[in-house]
């Protein structure tokens, strides 16, 4: 929660309600943040490996001088930096999936509320297209909607073309 500085009472107190569209949203998209999360894991716990196979390389191979131990050793060294890119970017590619699905979804969600609308409801939040479309009535009966649509933008590109 966000606080006014010496204030106790929160300044945005929307947290439930974040995580209650955060629940609804993701949940077809569980199976893909759990393997995101595991690729995670296995990434993050080869990176932690990689200085301990570096060490037995110098402490078992170099010190010694075994020629075998250091090639074996930077072989495993080897297979587990590719491990760890392959978990990587599996988890990136799958956690882009995830996230562009869930704000496909939560988009998707709030256009058709949006355009379920009542003209009331319209006029108090406001058109799309600001103070250009507002002024303007919405053509729709005059060539369908791609003309509710250009009549508008058209407007605004000449006021920014005169300024």
């Amino acid at each position: 929660m966000f606080r006014n500085v010496g204030s106790p009472q929160p300044v945005c107190d929307s947290n439930g309600m974040l995580w209650a569209l955060l629940r609804q949203y993701a949940r077809p998209y569980r199976r893909l943040l759990v393997v995101v999360a595991v690729l995670q894991l296995i990434s993050t716990l080869a990176s932690l490996y990689l200085p301990t196979v570096n060490a037995a390389i110098i402490d078992d191979g170099v010190a010694k001088g075994d020629l075998t131990t250091i090639v074996e050793l930077g072989g495993v060294m080897l297979a587990v930096t590719g491990l760890q890119a392959v978990c990587a970017v599996g988890a990136v590619f799958f956690g882009s999936r995830a996230g562009m699905g869930f704000g496909r979804d939560l988009r998707s969600a709030m256009f058709h509320h949006v355009t379920g609308f009542s003209a009331e409801e319209t006029a108090r939040f406001g058109a799309p297209f600001g103070k250009a479309a507002n002024e303007k009535v919405r053509p729709t009966n005059r060539g369908g909607q791609q003309r509710a649509l250009a009549e508008p933008a058209r407007e605004v590109a000449r006021q920014r073309l005169l300024l």
